[in-house]
């Protein structure tokens, strides 16, 4: 076998003449530039660089399938969703109806092919071959090989490894030669079993895995928490989208400008007071009519419906009064007594709050100028809505 210094030290043609039935793949230098100058929006150097080769791959890879005339090049499709790279090594390619599986590595020990749990036992992810590709970007030649495959039912019967939740295939039991998974797709297609999603939760569950694993880390969080949920999470296109945006430390929500109210641009959602309250007389402040509206929230499976209220009036051309306040809607008269109102500032630090109590309303009046940021945050029990805000 080579050692890894003995691989450095080959060309890239001495190393295609001592495995000739791998496909080997020359990439541009410049190729590799102008993805690690586009690929850019992850949390971590752990997760850019795995997203750097999951797109070198699967693009290099879909480029070299496209110049074959056997295959239709509108059939060949690179499917995976970045933002599974913040979390997850692989890139998947649809060829017609065979879905394959791309597991790139830098690591020359191609001694066994390791897949993540989540191509196999995610609804929807898993393929029906899963090849090995050894990468190399660091020396005066960049060039990929595919070493090995397997096909689903061959990944799925090797190594379970519970600690790193991968599935193991040894290089014996691998195919080198891509020829043979071409003609098993002719004349032996696999059809893929489709299995039912599992792990489903609550909105208020997944809110509180979110809330734990969005930190932003030097390390995938997929083994922080037991895998059905893990898989749940990631399959959901919402909260895996949410869950990207948390770990990149950016809002899930869309800031509503108060300041553009005064000008009649009044986001959808946030309606008249008469609309969400019925008759209520207009708020003023020191003879400054203030601009209002209000929307409904509903607060999860309590069955509790409130109106979050806003309203804003100038002081000067660059100071505006705002006036935060709750109401219960429907048949209560009064809001839930463990309800909360918490203004945050624009750090995301409490800067007031306040309990419901037997209260039949909660309100916070204060004073901002123009383009500040602040959060109002509604908590019942274990559910909390946040809305962001900019004046």
């Amino acid at each position: 076998m080579w050692s890894e210094e003995d691989r450095k030290m080959l060309s890239l043609e001495m190393l295609v003449t001592a495995f000739p039935q791998q496909l080997w793949l020359e990439i541009e230098p410049q190729k590799c530039e102008e993805i690690e100058e586009r690929v850019t929006e992850y949390s971590s150097d752990a997760a850019r660089r795995r997203a750097v080769l999951n797109t070198l791959c699967g693009e290099a890879i879909a480029d070299w399938l496209r110049s074959d005339p056997d295959e239709e090049a509108e059939s060949i499709l690179v499917e995976s969703d970045p933002k599974i790279w913040e979390f997850v090594n692989g890139i998947t390619l649809q060829l017609g109806s065979t879905r394959l599986v791309l597991i790139p590595r830098e690591s020359a020990d191609t001694e066994e092919l390791l897949v993540p749990w989540e191509w196999l036992d995610i609804p929807g992810w898993k393929a029906n071959y899963y090849l090995g590709v050894q990468m190399s970007l660091e020396s005066d030649e960049h060039w990929l090989r595919v070493w090995g495959f397997a096909s689903h039912g061959v990944v799925k019967e090797g190594r379970k490894d519970n600690m790193w939740r991968t599935y193991g295939v040894e290089r014996a039991d691998l195919t080198e030669d891509l020829n043979v998974l071409w003609l098993s797709r002719e004349f032996c297609p696999q059809a893929l079993e489709q299995s039912e999603a599992s792990g489903f939760f609550s909105e208020a569950e997944a809110q509180r895995w979110l809330d734990r694993l969005g930190q932003p880390s030097t390390y995938s969080p997929r083994l922080e928490i037991p895998f059905e949920r893990w898989a749940a999470l990631l399959a959901d296109d919402k909260w895996r989208h949410n869950l990207y945006q948390k770990r990149l430390g950016r809002s899930l929500t869309k800031r509503i400008h108060l300041g553009q109210w005064l000008h009649g641009l009044i986001e959808e959602g946030w309606d008249a007071m008469e609309s969400v309250l019925g008759p209520y007389p207009a708020l003023a402040f020191r003879g400054a009519t203030m601009l209002q509206r209000g929307k409904r929230l509903s607060l999860a499976h309590s069955g509790v419906e409130i109106a979050l209220c806003l309203a804003i009036a100038p002081l000067s051309n660059t100071k505006q009064q705002i006036s935060v306040e709750l109401f219960p809607l429907g048949d209560r008269v009064d809001l839930p007594p463990e309800l909360q109102l918490i203004i945050l500032d624009e750090q995301g630090q409490t800067a007031m709050q306040a309990a419901a109590g037997q209260s039949e309303s909660l309100e916070f009046e204060f004073r901002g100028s123009a383009g500040e940021h602040f959060s109002v945050k509604v908590v019942l029990g274990e559910f909390s809505v946040t809305e962001e805000f900019v004046i």
